[in-house]
């Protein structure tokens, strides 16, 4: 199980680096390692802020990602959320302020996701949200709207599904979470 979380880091790591890349590149097809400033060459800087840093996941996905973002030759600047939606907010700052080029933002407050979403189009930065979906920003998570409609959640009793005896679970799933405060 504990491989099987470092691939899914590593993998979940892998693309995001890549969309990030994407939404940073002036023409389709371009690799953007550094932008161009009088003939010199000045380093791509992303920022990216992790969901948490007090377990192995939290741990392994922030160096996934350094170790791809490293190897594209980026420059990085590196935060946690913990799981904190003002925190979050004060990442956004960070990063507004540190003017960088890209963001990848893994964080769970659904509360602060328009906040944040609104923060970094007016600042026109490219960002991508990790688990949490953002208003209007590329998003890289679960659909939970289709986990719903699987199998277990339609028609069916939930028979205890996600530790549950009631199928509150399956509804909030097709609702996206909504009003729960998860997303």
């Amino acid at each position: 199980m504990k491989n099987r979380k470092k691939w899914i880091s590593v993998i979940c790591s892998i693309v995001m680096v890549a969309g990030l890349a994407a939404c940073g590149a002036k023409d389709p097809g371009t690799e953007d390692k550094g932008k161009e400033t009088d003939g010199e060459k000045e380093k791509f800087k992303v920022a990216f802020a992790s969901l948490c840093e007090d377990n192995d996941f939290g741990i392994s996905s922030k160096e996934s990602f350094v170790k791809e973002a490293e190897a594209m030759g980026w420059e990085l600047v590196i935060l946690n959320n913990n799981y904190d939606g003002a925190t979050a907010i004060q990442n956004m700052d960070t990063v507004l302020t540190q003017e960088c080029d890209g963001f990848v933002n893994f964080q769970v407050d659904a509360g602060v996701a328009q906040t944040i979403a609104d923060m970094a189009t007016e600042a026109e930065l490219p960002m991508i949200t990790v688990d949490c979906p953002h208003p209007g920003i590329p998003f890289f998570g679960a659909n939970n709207k289709e986990a719903a409609d699987r199998r277990k959640c339609t028609g069916r009793k939930s028979g205890g599904y996600m530790g549950r005896q009631d199928r509150s679970d399956c509804t909030m799933r097709r609702s996206g979470f909504r009003g729960s405060g998860r997303s």
